[in-house]
């Protein structure tokens, strides 16, 4: 699951909104869903067409192979499973919005990159959470991942042998031109690093023909591989942060204050291009429920509620498009943990 993911379940809210986040059994979430819509008036218009779709949906479900969690989310608008990168606590809630801050907490805190596997007959995307790959199965253009793709040399059995190539570029240029528009819905609003994985023939189209070609972390034929090749563009990315907080440049922000009013100022602007902040570092504080000020405090009133205060400004800076760099700790003991690298 995705922050892509958590921005279009965000904006279905209507009642009744059903969250369900438990271990993967379809008895078990069938139970739970079937208490949760006892819990909604029986003469609430959207409860038959809520049923229908879920049911469908586990009639096709998949529960990993491992023990991770899962989260399913239904309403009139629309009815999606996730597995989940990370152990988030079980909910079991029906209200008018979905409940996505946890795992929205729980990606933000992880090592994130995108895979692309390409090889001559399908695609498949994956999004990965430290050594956790999970295939991307929604997609807000309708671009379907997983299908044959007539590229590359499979072209020359549709191609005209009289214009063969003129043929072949055309439609090589025509896919990677469609499959760059759905890359940037992810790369350009999450951005993460990109790893691409094929042969060396695909892999030179890619180069050839795609605009993100130069942004992506790493190029890889072998799948095994995928995890290290991360690694090494993380620990790329930690040292050119490192040089850039070293060099004492006009675009990095190092704020001393107690509750680092002057970053959080700037991700609420947009001005936060890379937050850095070291892995464990969390702050406890509260948030005023009318204003949603936030106070570096270890109790709140009546009228607060507790927050993190570091995920809260990890939050800001990713809403609005910004990447963090999780670093180890006290690498950035000095700066009172937290640093930025400002946009303007």
């Amino acid at each position: 699951m995705n922050r892509l993911d958590i921005q279009e379940l965000g904006v279905h809210m209507s009642y009744p909104a059903i969250t369900i986040i438990s271990s993967c059994t379809k008895e078990g979430i069938q139970e739970k869903f079937d208490h949760l819509i006892s819990l909604v008036s029986k003469k609430n218009p959207e409860i038959k067409h809520i049923q229908l779709h879920m049911h469908e949906l586990l009639e096709q479900l998949v529960c990993p192979v491992d023990k991770t969690k899962i989260a399913l989310f239904a309403n009139k608008h629309i009815v999606r499973a996730y597995a989940l990168p990370c152990n988030v606590a079980d909910v079991e809630s029906v209200d008018h919005y979905f409940i996505l801050d946890p795992i929205a907490t729980c990606i933000n805190r992880k090592e994130r990159y995108f895979v692309l596997e390409c090889d001559p007959e399908n695609l498949a995307f994956y999004e990965g959470h430290d050594e956790t790959l999970i295939q991307v199965m929604y997609t807000k253009t309708g671009y379907q991942w997983k299908m044959a793709q007539p590229i590359g040399t499979l072209q020359k059995r549709i191609c005209k042998a009289l214009s063969e190539k003129a043929c072949i570029e055309e439609a090589t240029t025509e896919f990677y031109q469609s499959l760059d528009a759905h890359l940037a819905e992810y790369i350009e609003r999450d951005p993460q690093p990109l790893v691409i994985v094929g042969d060396e023939e695909h892999i030179q189209q890619f180069k050839k023909y795609s605009k993100h070609a130069p942004i992506v972390c790493a190029f890889e034929h072998d799948f095994a591989q995928v995890f290290k090749r991360v690694n090494g563009c993380y620990k790329q990315l930690y040292t050119q942060a490192i040089e850039k907080l070293n060099s004492a440049s006009a675009d990095v922000l190092i704020d001393k204050t107690a509750n680092h009013q002057a970053i959080a100022q700037a991700a609420r602007q947009g001005a936060v291009e890379v937050l850095l902040v070291e892995r464990s570092f969390h702050e406890n504080g509260c948030e005023d429920i009318a204003s949603g000020a936030l106070e570096k405090k270890d109790a709140c009133s009546i009228t607060e509620v507790n927050v993190d205060l570091i995920d809260a400004l990890i939050e800001s800076v990713k809403s609005k498009g910004g990447a963090v760099l999780l670093l180890p700790e006290n690498s950035l003991a000095n700066y009172n943990h937290v640093v930025a690298f400002t946009r303007f």
